[in-house]
């Protein structure tokens, strides 16, 4: 969820500039990595809060998940999601293109004119595939078609709440996108416990 937030927070476009600033990225990043862990069963959240389900960190996890329920794990108490995400926040930005590069979804294009590296997917087909999902959730809505996902509902939701819906590129009339993005974050409101994690951006 983390990584396909950040494939769809850039512009293939416009050269893959960030649609919205990397401070803001940042902390819906941070939301999307919480949601991971809480769906994989990693952290477990009531009442506005989270806390790690246990204080040894699964295998499996990559280094930024794993750091994340580590640093929760230090403490017993169940910490304010808001707390969390920005704590979370820190670097995400940063920590998350790192993971992308060292995975080989996004390369590192040449330095110009002493201007810093320009990054870009490695596979375009990537960013379609980030897309899919969502793209299709809100084309579908009320439908009936297909069934709800948490995964891609969450993801949904933090695409709205950072308003880059122009990353599903969708036409649709006035504010219709928005409005089934409202609906589709509603819906994964009221089928989750904890709504704070959707709406931090």
């Amino acid at each position: 969820l983390r990584d396909e937030l950040f494939l769809l927070a850039h512009d293939e476009h416009d050269r893959w500039r960030p649609r919205v600033s990397t401070r803001s990225l940042a902390v819906g990043l941070a939301g999307a990595a919480l949601v991971d862990l809480l769906l994989t069963g990693n952290l477990r959240a009531d009442s506005g809060h989270v806390t790690a389900r246990s204080r040894y960190v699964r295998h499996g996890l990559d280094p930024i998940c794993a750091r994340i329920v580590a640093d929760l794990a230090m403490t017993s108490a169940w910490i304010p999601v808001r707390e969390a995400v920005i704590g979370t926040a820190a670097d995400l930005y940063e920590y998350t293109l790192i993971h992308l590069i060292t995975t080989d979804l996004i390369t590192a294009q040449g330095r110009r004119l002493g201007r810093g590296f320009r990054y870009r997917p490695a596979d375009s087909a990537d960013v379609g595939n980030a897309r899919y999902h969502p793209r299709r959730r809100v084309q579908t809505l009320g439908q009936g078609t297909t069934r709800p996902v948490p995964a891609t509902d969450a993801l949904c939701a933090l695409i709205r709440a950072l308003r880059i819906e122009a990353a599903l590129h969708l036409e649709l009339p006035g504010n219709e996108l928005r409005t089934r993005l409202a609906t589709i974050t509603a819906q994964y409101r009221a089928n989750h416990p904890d709504p704070w994690l959707v709406a931090t951006p």
